[in-house]
């Protein structure tokens, strides 16, 4: 990582522990409600914050991709009363008025709640349109939440949903399943996009109340997008120019969209090529671009200025010696601005978790844990 200074913008860290200060936190605000948005890798962490407000009993609701997959994990917690299964923007305003009020909640949309012992497991609803979702309220953060390093800078950065989902496939991601689990329970398409006038108001005001230098695109594939809608995006973008960050995959990258994403002061593009084998990266991966066309991709990135980081990742099932000399060899060739390496984690909901309990890899009741903590199969 290139060397920063947060202190020369009064950002400090802070010595107490987060627990005692969510402790105090809720001791102060006196919530009706607590909800906790959780990922696998998260959910440990939850699990701590729950119990050390226990005693208190403050209704808890659980969300997020780890309680839409992997709900039954999440109901055998004693301190979760409400999961949501799916989104949670109308599941969780229902529930709310619904408490303001009085009145039972037991049949809202994509919420699972507990009452005296069972479960009422609700449906999951129609996915909510991006444009109706109200922009970020960062009125009660510090300021020093803003202040993020970027290559060697400090930038007031902040985070922009422009669509949600994913059209791509990968094995080892929960995308895919996302996109399963609402076809089959709506019939709608999960993969969806905000609107361009949309995000050029969120970008305006996200500037005009908190000072944003620098966006950072929360994307799938930033740029899995047609050719129409790249225009619309690089017409509206060109009236802000501010540096910005995205992902992408290799197939949504060509000579001229690079040329126009360096005209808008696009400051780093991230690339997951995650193996360097081309039949692995195909069959176990479930990625299948070709060694050729990463190569081919890279070498117009490298008659332009935009920083690359590709995104590689060691121990898939099956893995040996030899294939992760394969990535390792490609990434050389490809010569990109940073390398970044994580261990293969098995996540519930994803086609590789249920191969690696077959396998024996892991068992049905392993935990995953941080991508850069260390492996958890047994291989």
């Amino acid at each position: 990582m290139r060397k920063f200074r947060l202190e020369d913008f009064g950002v400090s860290y802070k010595p107490n522990h987060y627990l005692d200060d969510f402790r105090k936190k809720v001791e102060e605000c006196r919530p009706d409600l607590i909800g906790y948005s959780v990922v696998e890798d998260t959910w440990v962490q939850a699990i701590a914050m729950m119990e050390r407000v226990s005693d208190l009993m403050v209704p808890t609701i659980v969300g997020g991709v780890f309680s839409t997959l992997a709900p039954q994990v999440v109901a055998q917690n004693p301190c979760v009363d409400v999961l949501c299964v799916g989104e949670g923007e109308h599941a969780l305003v229902n529930l709310c008025y619904r408490m303001w009020r009085g009145e039972d909640y037991a049949n809202v949309s994509n919420l699972w709640v507990k009452r005296g012992g069972e479960i009422v497991k609700n449906g999951v609803g129609a996915p909510i349109a991006l444009d109706d979702v109200p922009f970020s309220d960062w009125t009660l953060f510090e300021k020093e939440r803003f202040y993020r390093p970027m290559q060697g800078k400090i930038f007031r950065m902040v985070p922009i949903e422009t669509d949600r989902g994913c059209p791509y496939t990968c094995r080892f991601c929960e995308a895919p399943s996302l996109v399963g689990l609402y076809r089959k329970a709506t019939g709608y398409h999960y993969f969806r996009r905000k609107s361009w006038p949309m995000v050029e108001q969120e970008i305006r005001g996200y500037i005009e109340q908190y000072g944003a230098e620098y966006i950072y695109f929360n994307a799938e594939t930033f740029l899995a997008m047609s050719n129409k809608e790249f225009d619309q995006f690089i017409e509206m973008y060109s009236k802000f120019k501010l540096p910005f960050w995205m992902q992408t995959r290799i197939e949504t990258l060509t000579e001229d969209r690079v040329q126009r994403l360096e005209q808008v002061n696009c400051n780093r593009i991230s690339i997951g090529l995650e193996h360097g084998n081309e039949e692995f990266r195909k069959k176990i991966v479930g990625k299948g671009f070709s060694n050729k066309a990463i190569v081919d991709v890279f070498q117009i990135l490298d008659r332009f200025s935009i920083p690359i980081s590709i995104n590689n990742i060691v121990g898939f099932p099956g893995e040996t010696r030899e294939l992760i000399f394969d990535t390792i060899e490609l990434n050389r060739e490809l010569g990109s601005d940073s390398v970044n390496a994580f261990y293969f984690m098995p996540y519930r909901g994803t086609a590789m978790r249920a191969e690696c309990e077959e396998q024996g890899y892991i068992a049905e009741e392993s935990q995953t844990k941080g991508v850069m903590s260390g492996p958890i199969m047994r291989m």
